[in-house]
């Protein structure tokens, strides 16, 4: 019989019984307790069992499965994920190689066509020697050589990865410009302040074609536009106070400027808006959304970075009343390829690339469109001044050639990488934090303008720096531009050149670099009936504007400068101007020139304004000017355009007997009335009968096809004063 001094505290009841130790968990339990803690460790043991048979079921199966393995599952996304990549640069490298085979097999051709237009012409004129023959035969033999070894491409096979790059290594390398590395303030000369002629912390710019600058003023909470070479901006958005009415902004970061609509749209981001100013009307086209960097495509599409939520959205134009697409980002912060962390100004190219300042991952990204991940482009090697990398890049452009801008803002400094290089260039700033000219002090915004000159918005300095091409670093090109005739009869010479000035103004060769020569007796001439302005094909633009009438004195190239002449004129004696250039410009130099015809043929005048009484242009050099308008000539040698296009359509033109003969037509009766002019003026009153009577004789050098110029001269020179006669 048990006896009380036996009995111990039970575990489970807490009562004094006759206890059993359980040598498992160290603890007493009373028989009842001790027969349910048992069955408790029963039924666990079940519960293991189970378990058991449940894995050794899953791992037979996975016997007879492998694919299903977890591993296997990780390869085979990694396989997917690494197809889309090399699938994606493979598609980058055959976009280089066709550009880049178009390129040359195009220069090829162009060569083609020139060596067939020389065997033309001297199988025309059976005038050719052995030197010529010789001439052709190398040319022939150098050009076969040529698109035998088309385009000079190589692949490069890289193996630093498991997953093998590859680079295209191209012969022929583009010049990159250089600036002067000592800046001019275009705008904010005054310090910080809210004047009109003061900045607060100015965050991004635009420059348009006539190099106006639009800033956003952003601690002025306005956008204020500069004119060129203005003292001080006008305000055409905001400043009416830091506030959230619909007249206000709130720091804004950016904006797109749409000129030919009067039209702002506005990254108003403390307001949580984008806002367009139309006209001073203002439109809220997205709200609540925490905007930074804005841009817009060639489509109209408008694209909005949001740093709060690491992506950037794409709406249709007009339709705002949606969330948008997702093009970049928007997997949550990081720094992994689809991720962003804090994205601020953005860029598109006409693929609808979007290019984002990843502003605390240290980097640039690409997202090509409708990619699932981006692409390191410059940085990516943590925060740093080397050459390697980003601080804090706050703003991204993107040059016609693919090279990458980047205003590195914590390194005080603008950098250009090239895409597939693993370092960048400084090309302004770089010479640590400060307000003297060649330094920058916290850079946010950048912008060119069109003859490629850098301007920089200077955050913490309060002003915008405008950096110049510096044209002694890089083969530069040049221009010589002549009208040799006067008067309003003469109108299309003038024309023709002033047009060929807006060509080659609008392709970004600077003023400096282009000569203009003409008497400039049109834009102002009483018989002009729209006073200052000149065109050169009916209903066409103002060709003349105000810098066409600049002239240099001089051309101060190096030896591999690109120099253009074009001379419009009758020609010393004839309208075969383009005799006087003949034999004099040996193929080894960089001289191309054009005139309005060639040795053999006149200068035909076309296009015939009932509103002018003249003709507004000559045949060819509204060919080649048309073309020039029509196509981006950016890349393409004046000299190989004239050869691949102009000469395919002037050969219908010059088998067109019947269109000369109407021109000659209609040319003729306004020949007799110049030279009759001139007899009144410098010779005889026609109001003399016998002086009538003999006009017959000027009548007849006008049909056989001598022109103005010529008698003007031959009158000249006889009639020393002008005779008078008693009636």
């Amino acid at each position: 019989m048990a006896t009380a001094k036996n009995k111990t505290i039970c575990f489970k009841c807490n009562e004094d019984k006759i206890t059993y130790p359980c040598e498992g968990c160290s603890q007493r339990f009373c028989l009842i307790d001790l027969t349910e803690h048992r069955q408790i460790l029963t039924s666990e043991l079940h519960h293991i069992t189970n378990e058991y048979n449940e894995f050794k079921q899953t791992m037979n199966e996975q016997k007879e499965n492998s694919q299903n393995d977890l591993l296997i599952e990780q390869i085979n996304q990694w396989e997917i994920e690494s197809i889309e990549k090399v699938q994606q640069k493979a598609q980058e490298y055959r976009e280089i190689i066709i550009k880049s085979s178009q390129t040359c097999i195009k220069d090829i051709e162009t060569k083609f066509n020139n060596l067939r237009e020389q065997i033309k012409q001297m199988q025309k004129q059976n005038e050719f020697n052995e030197i010529d023959l010789n001439y052709l035969r190398n040319q022939l033999i150098e050009t076969t050589q040529e698109f035998n070894n088309l385009s000079k491409i190589s692949i490069k096979k890289e193996s630093q990865s498991f997953i093998n790059d590859i680079s295209i290594i191209v012969s022929k390398k583009p010049k990159f410009n250089k600036w002067k590395q000592n800046a001019i303030t275009v705008a904010g000369r005054n310090g910080e302040g809210q004047e009109l002629n003061q900045l607060s912390h100015p965050a991004e710019i635009f420059v348009d074609k006539n190099k106006n600058i639009f800033i956003a003023d952003s601690f002025n909470h306005r956008i204020v536009e500069w004119k060129y070479n203005a003292n001080e901006g006008q305000i055409i958005a905001g400043g009416n106070g830091q506030g959230n009415r619909m007249n206000q902004l709130d720091r804004p970061p950016n904006m797109i400027v749409d000129q030919q609509n009067h039209s702002i749209i506005i990254a108003d981001r403390y307001n949580r808006r984008v806002i367009q100013w139309l006209n001073q009307n203002q439109q809220i086209l997205i709200d609540n959304t925490d905007c930074c960097g804005l841009a817009m495509d060639k489509n109209g599409f408008l694209y909005v970075s949001n740093p709060m939520k690491n992506e950037v959205r794409r709406w249709k134009m007009g339709e705002y009343n949606n969330e948008g697409i997702i093009v970049a980002g928007g997997n949550g912060q990081g720094n992994q390829l689809n991720q962003l962390n804090n994205p601020g100004l953005i860029f598109v190219d006409e693929n609808q690339s979007v290019y984002v300042a990843d502003w605390r991952n240290h980097r640039v990204m690409k997202w090509r469109k409708d990619a699932k991940e981006g692409t390191v482009m410059a940085g990516e090697n943590g925060q740093g001044e080397n050459l390697n990398q980003l601080a804090y890049p706050e703003a991204v452009t993107v040059d016609r050639l693919g090279q990458i801008y980047v205003a590195d803002c914590a390194n005080h400094r603008i950098m250009r990488w090239c895409e597939g290089k693993e370092e960048g260039e400084i090309i302004v700033g770089g010479n640590g934090q400060g307000n003297q000219s060649n330094q920058l002090n916290g850079p946010c915004g950048l912008s060119f303008d069109d003859e490629g000159n850098l301007y920089v918005a200077d955050y913490l300095n309060n002003r915008i720096q405008k950096f110049e091409v510096d044209f002694c670093t890089w083969a530069a090109n040049w221009a010589v531009l002549v009208a040799g005739s006067t008067g309003w009869y003469n109108y299309r010479h003038q024309a023709d050149v002033c047009h060929a000035y807006q060509i080659l103004h609008k392709n970004g060769i600077p003023d400096s670099n282009i000569i203009v020569m003409m008497y400039d007796d049109l834009a102002k001439n009483i018989e002009n009936p729209t006073k200052g302005v000149i065109i050169n094909h009916p209903d066409g633009d103002d060709v003349y504007g105000s810098n066409t009438k600049k002239f240099y004195a001089c051309i101060t190239c190096d030896p591999n400068d690109n120099v253009f002449i074009y001379f419009t004129d009758h020609g010393a004696v004839a309208c075969e101007s383009g005799s006087m250039l003949e034999d004099l410009l040996p193929n080894n130099i960089n001289i191309y020139a054009t005139t309005a015809s060639n040795a053999q043929e006149s200068s035909y005048a076309c296009c015939y304004d009932d509103k002018r009484q003249t003709y507004l242009g000559d045949v060819y050099s509204l060919v080649w000017m048309e073309d020039s308008d029509a196509e981006d000539i950016v890349f393409i040698i004046l000299y190989f355009e004239y050869d691949s296009i102009v000469t395919r359509r002037l050969a219908a033109a010059e088998d067109n007997s019947l269109e000369k003969q109407k021109l000659e037509r209609e040319l003729l009766p306004l020949l007799y009335q110049s030279v009759t002019e001139r007899i009144q003026e410098k010779c005889f009153d026609l109001q003399n009968e016998f002086v009538l009577h003999k006009l017959y004789i000027m009548a007849n050098l006008c049909e056989i096809g001598l022109f103005d110029f010529t008698i003007h001269q031959a009158i000249d020179q006889v009639c020393n004063e002008r005779l008078h006669f008693d009636y």
